[in-house]
């Protein structure tokens, strides 16, 4: 759901929701959940996405800097909140963390990244991992899926990016050119993914460890180019389907939910919870789960995920 759609969002559809997420929130059922986790020594881990942080644009790549602001004061308030590679090592092992753990990502590679996120980043104390596309760093290239929009974004240069890597953000790659790696020749997809680590090894001093699927959907992802990243010497893949890590997370498969200025405060706690409305649905139909991922909704490549393999609980 884009802005626009949700402005014309029935006021009595607006309210339900609402109270919904109050109620679950504020009324008992997530401390029950919770309580049960903590039973059980289960984490679930929430890795968000998000893309571009402005007030330029309003679409469902953009949060404005008011609303990322709101949520980074909810996460400081109710959530630890890990480093991605720090997430990864912990639960790849199936170490407790608490009940809910977040973490911070963002995909593609914006200047208000640097400009804007960042510095609220830092006023929290909240750490963040940034996939970058390495091909475009620095130039003045349009991603495909910015064509049709009226606004220019600025790319991060390499200054920008070192800057990020200086104060503590991981930097990760997300290709050379933001290419789908399952719909490319095999050899170009490899190209993809080694030259873009060997540019941010040059550029940055130290290699990546993390790599973040250009279009992060099902079809999108193929057990070749998992391989691939692998061989590139890659020991973190992340997708971006939506579903949260439960337990033991996958190194091969990071889950990710998508978040954008559409979130007001409550239905942030909602996503992260795993109560937004819209994931009670994909759970009991198998369907809509998709549309957490930006990159299935701009293209339509990506189908539901499996509900037999969800990893989101209620």
């Amino acid at each position: 759901m884009n802005a626009a759609e949700r402005r014309r969002e029935p006021v009595l559809k607006t309210l339900f929701k609402r109270a919904f997420y109050w109620t679950c929130l504020y009324a008992g059922p997530m401390w029950i959940r919770n309580t049960w986790l903590r039973s059980r020594r289960r984490t679930r881990c929430t890795v968000l996405l998000y893309h571009r942080v402005n007030n330029i644009s309003s679409d469902n790549l953009t949060t404005s800097e008011r609303r990322f602001i709101e949520h980074m004061e909810v996460l400081r308030q109710h959530y630890p909140v890990l480093g991605l590679s720090e997430a990864v090592a912990a639960l790849r092992t199936g170490r407790y963390l608490g009940p809910n753990v977040v973490v911070i990502t963002f995909d593609d590679g914006y200047a208000d990244n640097h400009d804007v996120a960042a510095p609220i980043l830092e006023h929290f104390g909240l750490p963040a991992t940034f996939f970058v596309t390495a091909g475009l760093i620095g130039t003045t290239r349009r991603f495909d899926h910015d064509a049709a929009s009226p606004h220019r974004f600025a790319n991060l240069t390499w200054e920008q990016i070192r800057s990020l890597a200086a104060r503590g953000f991981e930097i990760g790659s997300h290709g050379l050119s933001h290419r789908n790696l399952a719909r490319c020749p095999r050899e170009e997809a490899q190209a993809e993914i080694v030259q873009s680590r060997a540019i941010l090894s040059e550029k940055l001093g130290t290699p990546p460890r993390s790599f973040a699927y250009p279009f992060g959907g099902p079809r999108d992802i193929t057990s070749e180019v998992l391989d691939d990243i692998r061989a590139a010497g890659f020991d973190l893949v992340a997708s971006a389907y939506g579903g949260v890590n439960m337990g033991r997370l996958d190194p091969g498969n990071v889950l990710r939910v998508g978040i954008s200025d559409t979130f007001d405060v409550l239905a942030f706690r909602a996503k992260i919870e795993g109560i937004a409305l819209q994931n009670i649905w994909s759970r009991m139909t198998g369907r809509g789960a998709w549309r957490d991922s930006r990159n299935a909704a701009e293209a339509g490549l990506a189908p539901p995920p499996d509900p037999r393999r969800s990893r989101e609980v209620a």
